[in-house]
């Protein structure tokens, strides 16, 4: 383990000026000579709108800029993501809460994703800004903005907002006010016309596209569901989801609370997500392939009822006069791991990646192990995801086999694997601390050889097909028809054939724009269907 900068210098970290000051999220930029990884570069911000940068070259700390922020509580500096084309854009995205105009207590606060591009000079260049996001925040409450976010390897943008609004333990009931939305949960999580309370998904565009930059991947919460409604043979249901009037185009996950962590494993493309919950023994760690409702203001954790909730888990239903968006919601869904630990982080899902030759990665008997973190607890723990479908396959264990307790953890507030395959930590230290922010990394020291693939082609039982890791051929006699999907049974390549046809994966992966990953081929003949799980690199 490596203190890699901290606000002291203690052990052996780099001491960055004395500013430094609650951290709140990072991400990475990989450094290459060709096609070697030489350093990992580190972009962070800070809670009160400090920008900065972890040259892993020099081994310094600069400050790019500040943002201006209205800066109470939540409402500040959240989020950073680096763009996927940093190298040609030089653009960083940022959650934030703009000042208000004239201070004025009378108006809702903002809340705001923009990109800003970065200077070759290494400097934040505020007059560029584009703004992809605006919204309404509370008037009063300060508490759950959301903002870490991530992009997937698709270039899809990840982002998290919460609810925003006034719903402690001593005030319970008041998040079903029908009259004020700073105290009315309805206005947010449970309204499919409001980005509050979830975890949007958008891909974003170099120009605009009817008047954004950014378009709407296919599978979202509203299409998903409208399908959903279809399939179960209520239409009427379907048609109002499909309405973006009703059910906002960007969203992927609704009924969230506080959900301060976001990560998407790099192959499969399951989000995972913590959900910090309304009453502090019941905070939840979820996973997803789907988009889904998960219950607040009506349930938390298990499934269980929040204070003041008449709702029903089936189909509960949002008739609140402050709701815009549809009445009828889908059924809620519990937390995947529940009561584990207080102020639930989630971190990333690692996969391992028998290509990245970086010294450190982590090792492939920790391929799809789950990071989970207690902020408040200074706890982390690990489990494991199943290799094909979205559960949890292994108990959950305190972290202490893995890492034999080689650092102390100072309230993590982010986990994410580098572009080297080591594991980064970002601590926080506390609301107003003067303690000991900074960042760790974490590198794998342990022998372990890797099982090469086998170079051979096999042909699949029952079809006279030839598969190879470059590629197939159809054998089958007629005419067939092949096809690439994604995980979630979207068609994203389809060709038809006749017997003796070869086909490339990376032709396929071309005339497709995809990334690495794993994917599914389908393959259509006389007699029946071929379907294999395949990975591109």
């Amino acid at each position: 383990m490596q203190e890699l900068f901290n606000r002291s210098g203690s052990g052996g970290a780099l001491t960055t000026n004395a500013n430094l000051s609650e951290p709140v999220q990072m991400d990475f930029r990989g450094i290459y000579n060709g096609a070697t990884l030489t350093a990992v570069d580190v972009y962070f911000v800070e809670r009160l709108g400090a920008v900065k940068y972890y040259n892993g070259t020099t081994h310094t700390v600069t400050l790019l800029g500040n943002i201006p922020i209205w800066g109470q509580s939540d409402n500040a500096l959240m989020g950073i993501a680096v763009d996927p084309n940093f190298t040609t854009t030089r653009l960083l995205y940022f959650w934030y809460s703009p000042p208000i105009p004239g201070n004025n207590g009378a108006l809702n606060r903002r809340l705001r994703l923009s990109r800003i591009p970065v200077s070759a000079g290494n400097t934040l260049t505020m007059a560029s800004e584009q703004i992809l996001i605006d919204i309404l925040g509370s008037k009063t409450d300060t508490w759950h903005s959301g903002g870490p976010m991530t992009f997937d390897s698709y270039g899809d943008l990840w982002l998290t907002i919460g609810n925003n609004s006034l719903d402690v333990e001593s005030y319970a009931g008041s998040q079903y006010s029908t009259t004020d939305s700073t105290a009315s949960a309805e206005w947010g999580p449970s309204n499919t016309a409001s980005m509050r309370g979830g975890i949007l998904r958008i891909h974003p565009v170099a120009n605009l596209v009817n008047g954004k930059y950014y378009t709407i991947p296919a599978g979202n919460f509203a299409e998903y569901w409208a399908n959903q409604f279809q399939t179960q043979g209520n239409a009427a249901l379907a048609t109002q989801y499909r309405n973006p009037a009703l059910v906002l185009p960007e969203l992927y996950v609704k009924g969230s609370r506080s959900n301060f962590s976001v990560s998407v494993h790099p192959t499969r493309r399951w989000l995972a997500w913590a959900e910090v919950n309304y009453q502090s023994s019941s905070d939840e760690f979820n996973i997803a392939d789907h988009p889904l409702f998960g219950g607040f203001p009506y349930f938390h954790s298990n499934n269980l009822n929040v204070p003041g909730n008449t709702k029903s888990i089936a189909a509960p239903t949002n008739t609140n006069p402050l709701n815009s968006g549809v009445n009828t919601l889908p059924p809620a869904i519990p937390g995947t791991i529940n009561n584990l630990m207080n102020v639930a982080i989630s971190g990333p899902i690692y996969a391992f990646d028998r290509n990245n030759t970086a010294f450190g990665k982590f090792p492939p008997h920790l391929n799809n192990t789950w990071m989970l973190m207690g902020f408040s607890a200074n706890q982390m723990y690990v489990t494991k995801v199943d290799s094909t479908a979205v559960t949890v396959s292994g108990t959950v264990n305190a972290s202490t086999g893995i890492f034999n307790g080689v650092f102390t953890l100072r309230n993590p507030i982010q986990a994410k694997y580098g572009p080297d395959g080591a594991l980064y930590i970002l601590n926080y230290s506390g609301f107003y601390s003067t303690t000991n922010p900074g960042l760790m990394r974490v590198e794998y020291v342990g022998n372990c050889t890797v099982t090469p693939i086998a170079k051979g082609r096999s042909t699949s039982v029952g079809f006279s097909i030839v598969m190879g890791l470059d590629g197939l051929i159809v054998n089958e006699p007629g005419e067939h028809e092949i096809g690439l999907y994604d995980l979630g049974g979207h068609k994203l390549f389809s060709q038809a054939g006749k017997i003796g046809a070869e086909y490339s994966f990376a032709g396929m992966r071309k005339d497709s724009r995809l990334d690495k990953g794993v994917y599914v081929v389908r393959v259509k003949t006389a007699r029946g269907l071929y379907v294999r799980n395949i990975s591109l690199f």
